[in-house]
């Protein structure tokens, strides 16, 4: 019901907007690019598409809704017995829900407004928690590692996969090779 006691538009289709972002989760998955609207949404559902607009504003809004429920149910912290496992699992867990639905349009999405983002950041640093790593590069890792997935998420196929893990091993020497910097910064010894 809105503000004077009436309902709006979509709830008088019956249309929830948890229904909404289903769809337009199912149909980014069945998109190989630029392919999920509002008008197509709405003849899926079967309602007008102002329906649809009575919950999200454009498009946009609804990609962005979409984008950050799977980012934030889909993604898992490794658990595996060092930083390094635990960092690779949570990559591969990452670029796998971007591959797997297309129709977002990630690369075109302003991520950093998602609260899904924030706690990807927070599963970066539980996955780098014990690599010695400062606030400001698990931060970096966090952004980078986004980057990497949205870029080379395009599809799930082989020569994909080959290009994300090539460019995770770069990511994740890189991230060695600081932590190193930070021991030798802060007088600790290490074994070579």
């Amino acid at each position: 019901m809105n503000e004077r006691g009436s309902r709006g538009r979509g709830e008088r289709a019956g249309l929830t907007k948890a229904a909404v972002i289903k769809a337009v989760i199912e149909a980014s998955r069945a998109s190989e690019s630029r392919g999920v609207s509002v008008r197509a949404l709405a003849s899926t559902l079967a309602v007008d598409p102002m329906a649809v607009h009575y919950w999200f504003k454009g498009r946009d809004s609804l990609l962005d809704a979409a984008a950050n429920k799977v980012l934030g149910a889909t993604v898992q912290v490794g658990s595996g017995p060092d930083w390094e496992s635990n960092f690779r699992e949570f990559a591969y867990s990452l670029w796998r829900v971007v591959a797997d639905h297309p129709g977002l349009e990630w690369c075109y999405r302003n991520l950093s407004e998602l609260p899904a983002v924030e706690n990807l950041e927070i599963s970066v640093a539980a996955a780098l928690k014990d690599s010695g790593l400062r606030a400001r590069d698990l931060s970096n890792a966090s952004e980078t590692l986004l980057s990497l997935a949205i870029s080379l998420g395009s599809g799930p196929d082989d020569l994909q996969n080959a290009h994300f893990r090539s460019a995770l091993g770069l990511l994740i020497d890189g991230l060695k090779m600081r932590a190193l910097e930070r021991r030798v910064a802060a007088g600790e010894h290490w074994d070579a």
